[in-house]
């Protein structure tokens, strides 16, 4: 059961961060709707299979399942942010990238604070 979840847990923030991209590369109102539905169901997924596996492995909210939820948090509002503020594109993809390379560092090193 728990490789289900991580499965899905990572197949999840590949799509969330993958809608960032194509929020990126085409922030046109048209494709608005549906890009803001991928995240949407991307962030649900990450936001259950991690909370699931935390549960499952008996983690508890150490700093490091914290720095993760922050970083999903902020990732989950950079999609909406590529349509808001088109103009600052640049900026914003090297954010969301630098919040997955966070995340990753955070559950393979586990740092204690």
């Amino acid at each position: 059961m728990l490789s289900i979840f991580y499965i899905i847990h990572v197949l999840s923030i590949a799509t969330l961060f993958g809608t960032c991209i194509g929020a990126c590369v085409a922030p046109v109102p048209e494709s608005r709707k549906k890009m803001l539905m991928f995240s949407g169901i991307a962030s649900l997924g990450v936001f259950i299979t991690g909370f699931g596996m935390a549960g499952m492995l008996h983690f508890g909210f150490p700093g490091w399942i914290l720095v993760k939820i922050a970083c999903w948090l902020a990732l989950s509002v950079v999609v909406g942010l590529f349509f808001r503020m088109p103009e600052k594109k640049a900026s914003l993809i090297k954010i969301s990238t630098l919040l997955v390379l966070l995340a990753l560092v955070m559950v393979y090193v586990k740092p204690i604070f």
